[in-house]
Protein backbone atom coordinates (compact mmCIF):
# COMPACT_ATOMS: atom_id res chain seq x y z
CA UNK A 1 0.00 0.00 0.00
CA UNK A 2 1.33 3.66 -0.79
CA UNK A 3 1.99 6.14 1.64
CA UNK A 4 0.16 9.61 0.58
CA UNK A 5 2.31 12.99 0.64
CA UNK A 6 0.64 16.25 1.29
CA UNK A 7 1.33 19.50 -1.60
CA UNK A 8 1.12 22.80 -1.08
CA UNK A 9 0.99 24.38 -4.19
CA UNK A 10 2.75 28.07 -5.36
CA UNK A 11 1.37 29.70 -8.46
CA UNK A 12 4.59 30.75 -10.16
CA UNK A 13 5.75 30.13 -13.82
CA UNK A 14 8.94 27.68 -13.34
CA UNK A 15 10.15 24.50 -14.22
CA UNK A 16 10.90 21.63 -12.45
CA UNK A 17 14.14 21.80 -10.28
CA UNK A 18 15.55 18.72 -8.15
CA UNK A 19 19.12 18.92 -7.29
CA UNK A 20 20.24 21.11 -9.52
CA UNK A 21 18.97 19.49 -11.90
CA UNK A 22 15.56 20.64 -14.34
CA UNK A 23 12.98 18.30 -16.24
CA UNK A 24 9.36 17.98 -16.22
CA UNK A 25 6.37 16.26 -14.73
CA UNK A 26 2.77 16.28 -14.65
CA UNK A 27 1.21 16.23 -10.69
CA UNK A 28 -2.41 15.86 -10.15
CA UNK A 29 -5.15 18.25 -8.63
CA UNK A 30 -5.94 16.03 -5.81
CA UNK A 31 -5.27 17.84 -2.20
CA UNK A 32 -3.46 14.71 -0.96
CA UNK A 33 -2.44 12.01 -3.63
CA UNK A 34 0.06 9.12 -4.01
CA UNK A 35 3.61 8.76 -4.43
CA UNK A 36 2.86 6.16 -7.03
CA UNK A 37 1.42 8.95 -9.20
CA UNK A 38 4.90 10.70 -9.34
CA UNK A 39 7.37 7.87 -8.69
CA UNK A 40 7.82 6.71 -12.36
CA UNK A 41 8.19 9.81 -14.13
CA UNK A 42 10.87 11.15 -11.50
CA UNK A 43 12.57 8.01 -11.35
CA UNK A 44 14.98 9.05 -14.17
CA UNK A 45 15.71 12.18 -11.80
CA UNK A 46 16.84 10.49 -8.68
CA UNK A 47 18.47 7.59 -11.01
CA UNK A 48 21.66 9.98 -11.32
CA UNK A 49 24.34 10.14 -8.89
CA UNK A 50 22.03 7.85 -6.52
CA UNK A 51 23.81 5.54 -4.42
CA UNK A 52 24.08 1.41 -5.49
CA UNK A 53 21.62 0.47 -3.50
CA UNK A 54 19.24 3.31 -4.05
CA UNK A 55 19.65 3.08 -7.64
CA UNK A 56 18.51 -0.80 -7.23
CA UNK A 57 15.29 0.15 -5.11
CA UNK A 58 14.34 2.69 -7.48
CA UNK A 59 14.76 0.26 -10.32
CA UNK A 60 12.08 -2.22 -8.35
CA UNK A 61 9.80 0.82 -7.99
CA UNK A 62 11.18 1.63 -3.54
CA UNK A 63 12.66 4.92 -2.83
CA UNK A 64 15.32 5.06 0.01
CA UNK A 65 13.89 7.65 1.96
CA UNK A 66 16.64 8.39 4.27
CA UNK A 67 18.94 9.31 1.96
CA UNK A 68 16.65 12.22 0.48
CA UNK A 69 16.47 15.77 2.47
CA UNK A 70 13.58 16.57 4.57
CA UNK A 71 11.81 18.96 2.14
CA UNK A 72 12.07 18.49 -1.68
CA UNK A 73 10.86 21.05 -3.73
CA UNK A 74 9.21 20.38 -7.22
CA UNK A 75 8.63 23.27 -9.74
CA UNK A 76 6.22 21.71 -12.33
CA UNK A 77 5.40 22.99 -15.68
CA UNK A 78 1.56 21.47 -15.72
CA UNK A 79 0.55 23.08 -18.73
CA UNK A 80 2.73 20.38 -20.78
CA UNK A 81 -0.10 17.98 -19.68
CA UNK A 82 -2.76 17.30 -22.42
CA UNK A 83 -4.88 17.91 -19.99
CA UNK A 84 -4.39 21.45 -18.04
CA UNK A 85 -5.92 21.45 -14.24
CA UNK A 86 -4.40 24.47 -13.45
CA UNK A 87 -4.71 27.51 -15.31
CA UNK A 88 -1.39 28.91 -14.39
CA UNK A 89 1.84 26.66 -13.88
CA UNK A 90 2.29 25.50 -10.20
CA UNK A 91 5.23 25.12 -7.69
CA UNK A 92 4.51 22.02 -5.43
CA UNK A 93 6.24 21.17 -2.07
CA UNK A 94 6.63 17.15 -1.49
CA UNK A 95 7.11 16.74 2.24
CA UNK A 96 8.99 13.53 1.76
CA UNK A 97 11.25 13.87 5.20
CA UNK A 98 7.76 13.32 7.21
CA UNK A 99 7.35 9.43 5.97
CA UNK A 100 7.10 7.21 8.40
CA UNK A 101 8.71 4.69 6.83
CA UNK A 102 12.58 4.02 5.16
CA UNK A 103 10.74 2.35 2.35
CA UNK A 104 8.15 4.28 0.11
CA UNK A 105 6.62 2.08 -2.14
CA UNK A 106 3.79 1.84 -4.78
CA UNK A 107 3.64 -1.57 -4.49
CA UNK A 108 5.22 -3.21 -1.55
CA UNK A 109 8.19 -5.57 -2.14
CA UNK A 110 10.54 -7.64 0.57
CA UNK A 111 13.93 -6.83 0.64
CA UNK A 112 15.37 -10.24 -0.76
CA UNK A 113 18.48 -12.30 -0.65
CA UNK A 114 19.63 -10.83 -4.09
CA UNK A 115 19.22 -6.91 -2.85
CA UNK A 116 21.44 -8.13 -0.40
CA UNK A 117 23.84 -9.67 -2.02
CA UNK A 118 24.25 -6.70 -4.35
CA UNK A 119 24.88 -3.75 -1.94
CA UNK A 120 27.13 -5.71 -0.07
CA UNK A 121 29.08 -6.78 -3.42
CA UNK A 122 29.13 -10.55 -3.07
CA UNK A 123 27.72 -13.62 -4.71
CA UNK A 124 23.88 -14.70 -3.67
CA UNK A 125 25.94 -17.73 -2.79
CA UNK A 126 27.80 -15.92 -0.46
CA UNK A 127 24.72 -14.52 1.72
CA UNK A 128 22.97 -17.96 1.85
CA UNK A 129 26.04 -19.67 3.57
CA UNK A 130 26.06 -16.25 6.29
CA UNK A 131 22.51 -17.20 6.90
CA UNK A 132 23.54 -20.68 7.36
CA UNK A 133 25.68 -20.01 10.00
CA UNK A 134 28.88 -18.48 7.91
CA UNK A 135 30.89 -21.29 6.90
CA UNK A 136 33.92 -20.77 5.13
CA UNK A 137 32.99 -17.15 4.57
CA UNK A 138 35.62 -14.57 5.31
CA UNK A 139 34.96 -12.73 8.48
CA UNK A 140 35.61 -9.48 6.37
CA UNK A 141 33.35 -10.63 4.15
CA UNK A 142 30.73 -11.70 7.10
CA UNK A 143 30.66 -8.71 8.72
CA UNK A 144 30.00 -6.94 5.97
CA UNK A 145 27.08 -8.48 4.68
CA UNK A 146 25.89 -8.51 8.38
CA UNK A 147 26.27 -4.73 8.29
CA UNK A 148 23.64 -4.79 4.83
CA UNK A 149 21.11 -7.21 6.72
CA UNK A 150 20.70 -5.30 9.40
CA UNK A 151 20.47 -1.82 7.55
CA UNK A 152 17.65 -2.88 5.82
CA UNK A 153 16.03 -4.91 8.17
CA UNK A 154 16.11 -8.11 6.32
CA UNK A 155 14.76 -11.03 7.39
CA UNK A 156 14.75 -14.39 5.68
CA UNK A 157 11.70 -16.09 3.82
CA UNK A 158 10.88 -19.01 6.07
CA UNK A 159 8.39 -20.40 3.56
CA UNK A 160 10.66 -19.67 0.78
CA UNK A 161 13.46 -21.70 2.01
CA UNK A 162 11.20 -24.66 3.08
CA UNK A 163 9.63 -24.88 -0.28
CA UNK A 164 13.44 -24.78 -1.87
CA UNK A 165 14.89 -27.27 1.02
CA UNK A 166 11.41 -29.64 1.25
CA UNK A 167 11.94 -29.40 4.53
CA UNK A 168 10.43 -27.04 7.21
CA UNK A 169 13.15 -27.17 9.70
CA UNK A 170 11.03 -27.61 12.28
CA UNK A 171 10.50 -30.67 14.77
CA UNK A 172 7.78 -31.64 17.03
CA UNK A 173 8.32 -32.54 20.45
CA UNK A 174 5.18 -34.84 22.17
CA UNK A 175 5.05 -35.06 25.64
CA UNK A 176 2.59 -38.10 26.09
CA UNK A 177 0.48 -38.56 29.29
CA UNK A 178 2.94 -36.62 31.22
CA UNK A 179 2.54 -33.12 33.60
CA UNK A 180 4.45 -30.37 31.56
CA UNK A 181 7.22 -29.59 34.09
CA UNK A 182 7.58 -33.08 34.99
CA UNK A 183 11.70 -33.12 35.43
CA UNK A 184 12.69 -35.88 33.82
CA UNK A 185 10.86 -34.87 30.21
CA UNK A 186 11.73 -31.16 31.14
CA UNK A 187 15.62 -31.91 30.92
CA UNK A 188 15.23 -34.12 27.91
CA UNK A 189 13.00 -31.31 26.09
CA UNK A 190 15.95 -28.53 27.11
CA UNK A 191 18.59 -30.96 25.26
CA UNK A 192 16.67 -31.33 22.11
CA UNK A 193 15.79 -27.67 21.95
CA UNK A 194 19.40 -26.39 22.71
CA UNK A 195 20.77 -28.96 19.97
CA UNK A 196 18.13 -27.75 17.21
CA UNK A 197 18.94 -24.04 17.80
CA UNK A 198 22.76 -24.88 17.01
CA UNK A 199 21.19 -26.11 14.14
CA UNK A 200 18.94 -23.64 12.85
CA UNK A 201 15.98 -26.31 13.61
CA UNK A 202 12.84 -25.22 15.50
CA UNK A 203 11.22 -27.13 18.46
CA UNK A 204 7.45 -26.69 18.95
CA UNK A 205 6.27 -28.46 22.00
CA UNK A 206 3.11 -30.17 22.39
CA UNK A 207 1.26 -32.86 24.44
CA UNK A 208 -0.97 -35.45 24.12
CA UNK A 209 -2.95 -37.46 26.30
CA UNK A 210 -4.61 -40.82 25.66
CA UNK A 211 -5.65 -43.64 27.39
CA UNK A 212 -3.41 -47.13 26.33
CA UNK A 213 -7.03 -49.10 25.35
CA UNK A 214 -8.06 -46.64 23.32
CA UNK A 215 -7.83 -47.62 18.71
CA UNK A 216 -5.06 -46.09 17.01
CA UNK A 217 -7.08 -44.48 14.59
CA UNK A 218 -8.73 -43.22 17.50
CA UNK A 219 -5.98 -41.18 19.19
CA UNK A 220 -5.99 -37.23 18.97
CA UNK A 221 -3.30 -35.83 18.06
CA UNK A 222 -2.64 -31.81 16.97
CA UNK A 223 -3.37 -30.18 13.66
CA UNK A 224 0.64 -29.55 13.05
CA UNK A 225 1.03 -33.59 13.07
CA UNK A 226 -1.99 -34.32 10.88
CA UNK A 227 -1.24 -31.33 8.12
CA UNK A 228 1.60 -32.31 5.44
CA UNK A 229 4.59 -30.27 5.88
CA UNK A 230 4.73 -28.34 9.11
CA UNK A 231 6.60 -30.89 10.88
CA UNK A 232 9.74 -32.79 9.53
CA UNK A 233 10.11 -35.22 12.15
CA UNK A 234 8.92 -35.96 15.89
CA UNK A 235 10.61 -36.66 18.91
CA UNK A 236 7.98 -38.75 21.34
CA UNK A 237 8.67 -38.79 25.39
CA UNK A 238 6.25 -39.32 28.33
CA UNK A 239 4.60 -42.66 28.90
CA UNK A 240 5.04 -43.87 25.13
CA UNK A 241 2.12 -46.41 24.47
CA UNK A 242 1.84 -48.53 21.65
CA UNK A 243 -1.12 -46.88 20.14
CA UNK A 244 0.92 -43.64 20.07
CA UNK A 245 3.31 -45.40 17.83
CA UNK A 246 1.30 -46.94 15.59
CA UNK A 247 -0.29 -43.73 15.16
CA UNK A 248 2.71 -42.30 14.49
CA UNK A 249 3.79 -44.94 11.90
CA UNK A 250 0.51 -44.27 10.18
CA UNK A 251 1.32 -40.61 9.10
CA UNK A 252 4.77 -41.90 7.80
CA UNK A 253 6.94 -39.02 9.65
CA UNK A 254 10.11 -39.82 10.83
CA UNK A 255 10.05 -40.46 14.73
CA UNK A 256 12.47 -40.69 17.89
CA UNK A 257 11.58 -42.19 20.86
CA UNK A 258 12.76 -41.85 23.98
CA UNK A 259 12.99 -45.87 24.90
CA UNK A 260 13.17 -45.93 28.60
CA UNK A 261 9.23 -45.43 28.28
CA UNK A 262 8.11 -47.32 25.94
CA UNK A 263 5.37 -49.54 26.82
CA UNK A 264 3.93 -52.83 25.70
CA UNK A 265 5.85 -55.36 23.42
CA UNK A 266 6.50 -52.26 20.29
CA UNK A 267 9.68 -51.39 22.67
CA UNK A 268 11.46 -54.24 20.88
CA UNK A 269 10.27 -53.77 17.33
CA UNK A 270 11.93 -51.11 14.49
CA UNK A 271 12.19 -47.56 15.09
CA UNK A 272 14.99 -45.30 16.32
CA UNK A 273 15.08 -45.09 20.28
CA UNK A 274 17.38 -43.15 22.61
CA UNK A 275 17.87 -43.18 25.95
CA UNK A 276 20.00 -44.32 29.49
CA UNK A 277 21.31 -48.33 30.25
CA UNK A 278 18.79 -48.71 33.11
CA UNK A 279 20.06 -52.09 33.70
CA UNK A 280 23.90 -51.23 33.99
CA UNK A 281 23.48 -48.40 35.97
CA UNK A 282 20.96 -50.43 38.50
CA UNK A 283 23.35 -53.31 38.01
CA UNK A 284 26.51 -50.75 38.89
CA UNK A 285 24.25 -49.22 42.27
CA UNK A 286 23.80 -52.69 43.55
CA UNK A 287 27.42 -53.85 43.03
CA UNK A 288 27.91 -50.57 45.00
CA UNK A 289 26.03 -50.97 48.10
CA UNK A 290 27.55 -55.14 47.99
CA UNK A 291 31.00 -53.78 48.24
CA UNK A 292 30.35 -51.47 50.92
CA UNK A 293 29.40 -54.96 52.79
CA UNK A 294 25.55 -55.25 52.67
CA UNK A 295 24.45 -58.43 51.99
CA UNK A 296 20.38 -57.82 52.45
CA UNK A 297 19.85 -55.29 49.66
CA UNK A 298 16.21 -54.90 48.17
CA UNK A 299 14.41 -53.60 45.59
CA UNK A 300 11.85 -51.13 45.41
CA UNK A 301 9.81 -50.09 42.10
CA UNK A 302 6.51 -51.23 40.43
CA UNK A 303 8.00 -53.38 37.28
CA UNK A 304 4.76 -52.60 35.55
CA UNK A 305 6.35 -49.28 34.46
CA UNK A 306 9.46 -50.50 31.55
CA UNK A 307 12.13 -48.25 32.91
CA UNK A 308 11.66 -50.38 36.76
CA UNK A 309 11.38 -53.43 34.46
CA UNK A 310 15.38 -52.69 33.42
CA UNK A 311 16.44 -51.46 36.46
CA UNK A 312 15.37 -54.57 38.39
CA UNK A 313 16.71 -56.76 35.55
CA UNK A 314 20.39 -55.18 36.87
CA UNK A 315 19.36 -55.56 40.49
CA UNK A 316 18.61 -59.67 39.84
CA UNK A 317 21.48 -59.99 38.14
CA UNK A 318 24.08 -58.31 40.24
CA UNK A 319 23.00 -60.53 43.24
CA UNK A 320 23.37 -63.16 41.32
CA UNK A 321 26.57 -62.75 40.42
CA UNK A 322 27.11 -62.06 44.04
CA UNK A 323 25.47 -65.02 45.41
CA UNK A 324 22.93 -63.28 47.41
CA UNK A 325 18.99 -63.65 47.55
CA UNK A 326 17.08 -60.57 46.12
CA UNK A 327 14.52 -58.90 47.99
CA UNK A 328 12.38 -57.10 46.08
CA UNK A 329 9.23 -55.13 45.92
CA UNK A 330 7.44 -54.92 43.06
CA UNK A 331 3.86 -55.22 43.13
CA UNK A 332 1.35 -53.13 40.82
CA UNK A 333 -0.30 -50.33 42.71
CA UNK A 334 -2.53 -47.70 41.59
CA UNK A 335 -0.39 -44.93 43.65
CA UNK A 336 1.95 -42.13 42.78
CA UNK A 337 5.55 -42.67 43.17
CA UNK A 338 6.14 -41.37 46.79
CA UNK A 339 3.00 -42.87 48.32
CA UNK A 340 4.42 -46.13 46.74
CA UNK A 341 7.81 -45.36 48.78
CA UNK A 342 5.42 -44.91 52.02
CA UNK A 343 3.84 -48.35 51.38
CA UNK A 344 6.74 -50.35 50.39
CA UNK A 345 8.47 -48.67 54.22
CA UNK A 346 7.31 -51.24 56.37
CA UNK A 347 6.61 -54.15 54.33
CA UNK A 348 10.72 -54.29 54.32
CA UNK A 349 10.97 -53.46 57.93
CA UNK A 350 8.74 -56.47 58.74
CA UNK A 351 10.37 -59.19 56.94
CA UNK A 352 12.59 -61.93 59.33
CA UNK A 353 15.71 -59.77 57.83
CA UNK A 354 14.77 -56.40 56.81
CA UNK A 355 17.06 -55.08 53.89
CA UNK A 356 20.59 -53.24 55.15
CA UNK A 357 20.39 -51.36 52.12
CA UNK A 358 17.25 -50.35 50.12
CA UNK A 359 17.78 -49.44 46.00
CA UNK A 360 14.69 -46.66 45.15
CA UNK A 361 13.33 -47.29 41.70
CA UNK A 362 13.97 -43.38 41.38
CA UNK A 363 14.02 -40.53 43.52
CA UNK A 364 10.44 -39.87 44.27
CA UNK A 365 10.09 -43.84 45.90
CA UNK A 366 13.31 -43.19 47.63
CA UNK A 367 11.69 -39.76 49.52
CA UNK A 368 8.77 -42.05 50.05
CA UNK A 369 10.66 -44.95 51.70
CA UNK A 370 13.05 -41.96 53.69
CA UNK A 371 9.97 -40.47 55.13
CA UNK A 372 8.39 -44.12 55.74
CA UNK A 373 11.22 -45.16 57.77
CA UNK A 374 11.88 -41.99 59.42
CA UNK A 375 8.52 -41.86 61.28
CA UNK A 376 9.62 -45.18 62.78
CA UNK A 377 12.60 -43.89 63.90
CA UNK A 378 15.16 -45.61 61.40
CA UNK A 379 18.21 -43.42 60.75
CA UNK A 380 19.58 -43.35 57.42
CA UNK A 381 22.13 -44.49 57.24
CA UNK A 382 22.99 -45.61 60.44
CA UNK A 383 20.56 -48.72 60.16
CA UNK A 384 19.30 -48.82 56.24
CA UNK A 385 21.05 -47.53 53.29
CA UNK A 386 19.25 -45.77 50.92
CA UNK A 387 20.20 -44.97 46.80
CA UNK A 388 17.37 -43.51 44.29
CA UNK A 389 17.49 -42.62 40.80
CA UNK A 390 17.10 -39.81 38.66
CA UNK A 391 18.87 -37.06 40.61
CA UNK A 392 16.25 -34.56 40.72
CA UNK A 393 16.05 -31.44 43.35
CA UNK A 394 14.54 -33.79 46.05
CA UNK A 395 17.67 -35.92 46.44
CA UNK A 396 19.43 -32.97 47.86
CA UNK A 397 16.70 -31.70 50.06
CA UNK A 398 16.39 -34.75 52.39
CA UNK A 399 18.28 -35.56 55.27
CA UNK A 400 20.96 -37.01 54.75
CA UNK A 401 21.36 -35.50 51.11
CA UNK A 402 20.21 -38.99 48.48
CA UNK A 403 23.35 -41.02 46.95
CA UNK A 404 21.66 -41.83 43.48
CA UNK A 405 22.00 -42.50 39.83
CA UNK A 406 22.23 -39.37 37.40
CA UNK A 407 20.61 -39.51 34.18
CA UNK A 408 21.69 -37.70 31.50
CA UNK A 409 18.50 -35.81 30.18
CA UNK A 410 20.27 -33.13 28.96
CA UNK A 411 22.08 -35.68 26.71
CA UNK A 412 19.48 -37.64 25.84
CA UNK A 413 17.66 -34.56 24.18
CA UNK A 414 20.85 -33.63 21.87
CA UNK A 415 21.23 -37.59 21.02
CA UNK A 416 17.62 -37.67 20.33
CA UNK A 417 17.66 -34.49 17.50
CA UNK A 418 21.23 -35.70 16.47
CA UNK A 419 19.64 -39.18 15.09
CA UNK A 420 16.40 -37.71 14.03
CA UNK A 421 18.23 -35.31 11.50
CA UNK A 422 20.41 -38.54 10.35
CA UNK A 423 17.52 -40.41 9.72
CA UNK A 424 16.19 -37.61 7.49
CA UNK A 425 19.43 -37.37 5.69
CA UNK A 426 18.99 -40.75 5.58
CA UNK A 427 16.03 -42.68 5.47
CA UNK A 428 17.41 -46.38 4.93
CA UNK A 429 19.58 -46.57 7.21
CA UNK A 430 19.02 -48.85 9.87
CA UNK A 431 17.19 -48.46 13.22
CA UNK A 432 19.31 -47.30 15.78
CA UNK A 433 19.02 -47.67 19.90
CA UNK A 434 21.21 -45.69 21.45
CA UNK A 435 22.16 -46.23 25.53
CA UNK A 436 23.95 -43.24 27.58
CA UNK A 437 25.69 -43.99 30.66
CA UNK A 438 24.17 -42.83 33.96
CA UNK A 439 26.23 -41.57 36.66
CA UNK A 440 26.77 -42.75 40.24
CA UNK A 441 26.25 -39.56 42.92
CA UNK A 442 27.61 -40.26 46.01
CA UNK A 443 26.42 -38.48 48.78
CA UNK A 444 25.78 -39.49 52.40
CA UNK A 445 22.64 -42.23 52.29
CA UNK A 446 25.23 -45.23 52.11
CA UNK A 447 27.23 -46.57 54.49
CA UNK A 448 29.78 -49.16 54.79
CA UNK A 449 28.98 -52.13 57.46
Amino acid sequence: MSRTVKRKVHEENQSLTLGGRSTQTWLPPNDVFSLAAWLSPLKGVFMEGASPVDRAYLSAGLVNVSSLKPTIVLRSNCASRRTSYYPEPATCIMEIGKLESQFVSPTKRSITIRDIAREAHVGVGTVSRVLNGGKQVRQSTLDRVSAVMQEFGFRPNAQARRILRGRSEMVCFILSNRPFLHPLHAGILHGVEACASSLKHHVVFVAVHGSEECPAAQLSLPPILLEQGWTDGVILAGAIYTNLIRRIETLGIPFVAFGNNVFGSRRRRHFDQVGYDGTQAEFAAARYVIGRGHCSVAFVGDINYPWFQEQHRGYLRAMAVSGLRPLSMTARREAAFVEYGEWAGPQLLQRTHPPTAILAGNDEIAFGLWRSLRRRGVRIPEEVSLIGFDDRETALLMEPPLTTLRVPTNEIGHACMTLLLERLRRPNMPFAKRLLPTQLVERESVRSL
